[in-house]
């Protein structure tokens, strides 16, 4: 099941009611964004707010810069420890390319130690911290590790090691200020319910982002009642990549099961759902390293096109939310798909913009003012 039993959860409780309250006074179409942990639900969040909005003021700004330092500082470490376990597994098995995950500069491994002994959240980038961390990135050992055995990283290098990295110098300044792209790339768990009203043209909807971890996924019936339209978001790239909470289980087939079980619930049975297939910049260079039917073993076409795999995997979501709605009675209904990035912003203003359609469309339905035209499925390669 996706929902644990519901406790006496005080803040959330009152934050539902707010946003329920909100709804209720505005009137006005209501979009909540689900979907799997670090799927990329947030940034697409922020993506509205600096589309649609005032953007990222200075004090978010403020905040953020602490944020990207404490990401910067989880990459070295995380880093320099997974270094160390392949380097040392590399040892046990006599696996000469797991050897050479070992750290090996002598500034590097001196960097290493002291990195190693840093606080996590300590924020502060001192000058001699900045290089620590740059000789770790560009050592042979760690560069070795990142690029060849990523995906025995545990826990994992975040999908925005690579630009950070490339922006360690800027970030160090002492006038830095987090750009829009920063703030994009930034992580920060989303362990609340955040809903924003924005304007688009003459009308107004009301947005609301969820946590997508397991941990996170009871609070979300707080805030079904009333929506509009399900904006799913799907990490394209979470078909070589496994659950922080559960190594067993792999990210995509976790994520098609939930929205399976999502799409048939009956609270949703007249709910337009948007599916986002996210992170395809990711993904499609990793399909050229990692073969796509290392997941789905039936799949026969050309693995190296990531609009291939991408029909293929919209198949696999429509056929597995097909069974599921047909087992628990609820009517099907078209799946709109949309390929994106989610922190490109000129891709997501066109796609908002597509989607607003739908929307607007449900809900002059809604209100009973006219049977609205089905809209023509969107995001095909």
């Amino acid at each position: 099941m996706i929902f644990e039993p519901i406790e006496s959860q005080r803040s959330t409780m009152i934050d539902s009611r707010l946003i329920e309250m909100s709804y209720k006074e505005a009137k006005i179409p209501r979009v909540i964004f689900l979907g799997a942990g670090e799927s990329g639900k947030s940034t697409m969040f922020k993506q509205l707010r600096l589309i649609y909005d005032t953007g990222f003021d200075k004090s978010m700004r403020s905040t953020y810069k602490i944020v990207v330092h404490s990401t910067i500082m989880k990459i070295a470490k995380t880093l320099v420890v997974q270094c160390e376990k392949l380097a040392l597994l590399g040892d046990k098995m006599d696996d000469p390319g797991l050897k050479r995950c070992m750290i090996e500069g002598k500034k590097a491994r001196v960097a290493a130690e002291r990195v190693r002994n840093l606080w996590e959240l300590d924020s502060w980038f001192s000058p001699q911290l900045v290089r620590d961390i740059d000789d770790i990135l560009q050592d042979p050992g760690a560069q070795n590790a990142m690029e060849r055995y990523w995906m025995r990283f545990h826990p994992p290098l975040p999908d925005n090691t690579k630009y950070f990295a490339s922006r360690i110098g800027k970030i160090a300044e002492e006038t830095y200020i987090p750009s829009d792209q920063d703030i994009l790339r930034a992580r920060v768990r989303s362990v609340c319910i955040e809903d924003r009203i924005l304007q688009y043209g003459d009308v107004r909807f009301q947005f609301i982002d969820v946590g997508g971890q397991r941990g996170e996924r009871r609070k979300w019936i707080h805030c079904f009642s009333n929506v509009t339209t399900v904006l799913y978001v799907l990490s394209l790239s979470a078909y070589s990549e496994r659950l922080i909470e559960d190594r067993r289980v792999n990210r995509m087939t976790e994520a098609v099961a939930l929205f399976s079980e999502i799409s048939a619930m009956s609270t949703f049975r007249s709910t337009s759902i948007i599916v986002f297939l996210n992170k395809y910049d990711i993904f499609e260079k990793r399909i050229k390293t990692i073969p796509f039917s290392s997941l789905f073993e039936d799949f026969d076409e050309d693995g190296e096109d990531p609009c291939c795999c991408a029909e293929y995997l919209k198949f696999v979501i429509s056929e597995q939310s097909s069974k599921a709605r047909r087992r628990k009675g609820v009517a099907c209904r078209q799946i709109y798909y949309h390929l994106t990035t989610a922190v490109d912003t000129n891709l997501m203003r066109k796609i908002f913009e597509s989607c607003s359609r739908v929307i607007v469309s449900r809900s002059i339905e809604d209100a009973g003012l006219m049977f609205a035209e089905e809209p023509q499925p969107c995001g095909s390669c």
